[in-house]
């Protein structure tokens, strides 16, 4: 049955999207996110499920009308190019086979964010887009959120919607994601126009505490770097700081509380992580991979970590030995396998990512004040992204190019509304009467 109404969900998205084209990204963003092939049994399981959407979302963009409303920004340009430099270092790669292997999937999500923009014009377009990812987090974090409340979750269970230890099923990543995914449901539990009613904001706020539940019952240490981030941000945007203050307090405790005294040892040794063997062999990848880019300043390509070998002095002696360790970095992951030209493009995406999001959170008022919350709510998810990113390798999944997209996005609304807003302006000035 579970198998059905998901292969309906997912023919849906084709249905509709013949009118709608925007549809069908929401249907790639869905599949990218919720992974259907790796829940069902049958049809799916044997389908490649996103290729065939992604092929008629890139159909849908050839035929797609033009609109004023949407323009090319930096941040998509920079996005593209940033493609084509994961493209060339293939030509240089260390390990060739590999090095096409993570390509193959990582350009898929990059250059699929350039599109995006050109599909949303309007507010509840915007809107779906935030649902889709939310839903499709949810699914992950509503049986993990369930199971932490029933057994306290535990570190390397696999207690979410995939049972193997890649993509959301990576205990730090869904840590991390699920985080993120706080600030999105509260800005839809204020300013929502496509789902209103006491109901909607229930599971909002269900959301918001499973989401919570699941990135600290992971008892990944990720998790609490980027709960504590997003809690830091959502005080900071807060006007009522003092009730959001105490709310976020009994929240937070309630969910300590279901954790355990294993949690509370599993996070405390965040400041003893000298004396760890995986956390001091992070640190000796991401030595080796600075050493790396000082003879090899263009990055080895893809997968590049496969020739590290690591020799690091513990404290009690020890020598800790390593070979092929993944860098567990987005930032050491970007600098080994793109070198510094790669890291210098996504620090300048990131950061104009940023400054689009931090313009319209300030100059956003009136009927356009939607989109200053929804532009600090993102601000507040990037940082979340940028701290977990600290700890897992994660820098080629589409997530964060999602962010970027949305903030082309958001730029293109905030533009044409200011506009009409203008126009409204001098509509009224030439109707009063002069004297």
């Amino acid at each position: 049955m579970r198998s059905l109404f998901i292969t309906a969900v997912y023919l849906a998205f084709f249905v509709f999207g013949i009118r709608a084209p925007f549809v069908l990204v929401l249907g790639y963003v869905w599949v990218d996110i919720f992974t259907p092939q790796y829940v069902v049994y049958g049809i799916l399981n044997a389908l490649p499920v996103s290729m065939i959407m992604s092929g008629a979302v890139i159909l849908a963009w050839l035929l797609l009308k033009s609109s004023p409303i949407v323009k090319l920004r930096p941040q998509t340009v920079l996005v593209f190019v940033f493609g084509l430099w994961m493209t060339l270092t293939l030509s240089w790669a260390v390990v060739p086979d590999p090095a096409f292997q993570k390509w193959d999937w990582a350009i898929k999500g990059v250059l699929f964010s350039c599109l995006v923009p050109s599909f949303f014009r309007s507010r509840e377009q915007l809107e779906s887009l935030l649902w889709i990812i939310l839903l499709s987090g949810m699914a992950h974090c509503l049986p993990f959120g369930a199971k932490v409340v029933l057994s306290g979750g535990g570190y390397g269970q696999a207690l979410g919607l995939v049972g193997s230890n890649s993509g959301y099923g990576e205990g730090s990543t869904l840590a991390m994601f699920s985080a993120s995914l706080v600030p999105i449901a509260l800005y839809l539990y204020k300013h929502g126009v496509i789902f209103q009613g006491r109901l909607i904001k229930l599971i909002l706020a269900g959301c918001c505490i499973a989401a919570l539940l699941t990135a600290l019952g992971t008892f990944a240490r990720t998790g609490l770097v980027c709960t504590a981030v997003v809690a830091i941000g959502l005080f900071i945007t807060s006007r009522r700081k003092v009730i959001f203050g105490i709310v976020l307090g009994v929240v937070l405790a309630g969910a300590v509380a279901v954790m355990g005294a294993s949690w509370e040892d599993r996070m405390s040794t965040i400041t003893t992580a000298q004396n760890e063997a995986s956390a001091m062999g992070r640190v000796g990848v991401w030595l080796w991979t600075i050493d790396y880019v000082k003879e090899h300043p263009l990055g080895g390509s893809f997968n590049v970590y496969f020739i590290n070998k690591i020799e690091l002095p513990m404290e009690d002696g020890t020598v800790l030995v390593a070979e092929g360790k993944a860098f567990h970095s987005i930032y050491f992951e970007v600098l080994g396998e793109t070198g510094f030209p790669g890291l210098a493009l996504c620090a300048l995406i990131a950061l104009v990512m940023l400054r689009a999001y931090w313009k319209i959170a300030r100059q956003a008022r009136g009927e356009q004040l939607w989109m200053s919350d929804l532009s600090k709510a993102l601000i507040i998810t990037s940082f979340a992204f940028f701290a977990g990113g600290l700890f897992i390798g994660v820098a080629f999944q589409s997530y964060f190019y999602y962010l970027v997209a949305i903030s082309a996005i958001l730029q293109n609304l905030f533009e044409a509304s200011a506009i009409e807003v203008r126009r409204k302006n001098d509509a009224n000035l030439a109707e009063v009467p002069a004297y």
